[in-house]
């Protein structure tokens, strides 16, 4: 009797250390992909969009008038069948109508409330394309990154990196908890900023941006630079501007504070006096001949103004990433 006992112990024992071993793997242990290519031959006129989610989005030019797009999908499960069964919900929708081409991610649903542990999939795109055509991009839970680029220019980039070389006609930007995000320049448009730490080397153009719990933005500004505006909240900003910059500063603080490292005269206006604290301040000034108008609104977020300014782009990412690979 204590010999059945031992055993049936014994067999408990490793029961619960198998249970425990097989709920303990975090990844799929099945991937399943597919590949996808598509070309369009294309006018200088034709507009590009792309639209993607959970996955990566690399673009790259070339002397060719043809959008070249190839697209690998991943589906990702603890059995073959279940990845399988993910990887044939995943597709790509493509088009050309009188606008231009597109190219869509397109995620089907699992169906009657379906979950599995362990499952996820990911849509990674690699384009070639010429560097002058209009573009859109649209990408979330993924990276995007583009050498440089001339023709006009508009992103959507969420919850996943993004950087790019010398962007030459910026229409508008939209970036979010994207930190880390790096651009050599952008030359016009609107940018929008928010919860991503990011460097811009240099703003070129007239610029309008609104930067938002971003944990620091740096930009570079020179005599390239014909106006910019900023709105900026809850977050560092730093302006690294060139020795002989030629531009008018009206910047005006809320609960936050100017440290100018530079010999530009920026002062604080004189106002009548006041009794009691004071929470809101502005300050004017010009460097060089005042070319640029340079208008800047922060609250709660200081100003750095300098040659050389500290900052590294990485510095207050958080250690744990989110993933990219979504689960089903």
């Amino acid at each position: 009797m204590k010999a059945i006992i031992k055993v049936l112990s014994l067999f408990l024992i490793v029961l619960v250390s198998s249970t425990k071993t097989a709920k303990a793997g975090d990844e799929p242990l099945v991937e399943k992909s597919k590949t996808y290519s598509k070309t369009y031959t294309v006018s200088n006129s034709d507009k590009v969009s792309f639209n993607n989610q959970f996955g990566d989005i690399k673009i790259s030019t070339w002397d060719k008038n043809e959008v070249k797009v190839d697209v690998t999908l991943i589906g990702k499960g603890n059995t073959e069948q279940i990845a399988t069964e993910i990887l044939n919900r995943l597709s790509v929708e493509d088009g050309k109508n009188s606008s231009g081409v597109y190219f869509k991610t397109k995620i089907g649903s699992w169906g009657n409330g379906t979950k599995h542990n362990n499952t996820g999939f990911n849509i990674n795109y690699v384009i070639y394309m010429p560097a002058t055509n209009p573009l859109s991009v649209e990408n979330q839970f993924g990276k995007t990154s583009i050498g440089d680029y001339s023709g006009e220019f508009t992103l959507n980039q969420q919850f996943g990196m993004f950087t790019a070389g010398k962007l030459g006609n910026v229409k508008k930007m939209n970036i979010e908890f994207s930190g880390g995000s790096s651009i050599g320049s952008i030359n016009g448009g609107d940018i929008y900023i928010k919860f991503s730490r990011t460097l811009i080397s240099k703003i070129e153009g007239s610029v309008k941006a609104n930067f938002e719990h971003c944990g620091g933005v740096k930009i570079g500004i020179d005599n390239s630079l014909k106006s910019l505006t900023i709105k900026n909240s809850f977050n560092e900003l730093y302006l690294e501007a060139s020795n002989n910059l030629s531009a008018n500063f009206d910047i005006h603080t809320s609960f936050a504070e100017i440290d100018n490292k530079t010999s530009f005269p920026i002062k604080e206006k004189e106002e009548e006096e006041s009794h009691g604290p004071k929470f809101d301040h502005d300050y004017i000034g010009k460097s060089g001949n005042g070319t640029t108008p340079i208008k800047i609104r922060t609250e709660f977020g200081e100003v750095k103004i300098g040659h050389s300014l500290s900052f590294d782009v990485n510095e207050k990412e958080e250690k744990k990433e989110k993933k990219k690979s979504r689960s089903v």
